[in-house]
């Protein structure tokens, strides 16, 4: 006799073998198995380190932009310079001549 039962994990409704079935799947009672042996559990402090490693990395990720953005408009003054130069080195060797 088969027993519609609700999986501890994930809440999908299953039809449970007998009294002791509580997954629905394999992948659950994994899930499980890894929750109550887990030997390294995160705890405040360690989700406190990761949104200030995430925070950092947006922080770089905001100065790359911002030194990108640097380099794009030195790279437009030196083309602008070099130009410049090109004409003044025209106008120079005309009045050579």
């Amino acid at each position: 006799m088969k027993l519609e039962k609700q999986c501890v994990v994930c809440g999908n409704p299953f039809f449970a073998a007998n009294n002791k079935g509580t997954y629905c799947s394999g992948a659950c009672r994994s899930v499980a198995w890894r929750k109550r042996n887990l030997k390294y559990a995160w705890q405040e402090e360690d989700l406190t380190r990761l949104e200030e490693l995430q925070e950092d990395y947006i922080s770089l990720q905001s100065s790359h932009k911002y030194a990108m953005q640097k380099c794009k408009e030195y790279e437009i003054k030196i083309g602008q310079l070099q130009a410049e130069r090109k004409v003044l080195n025209e106008l120079n060797m005309r009045l050579m001549q």
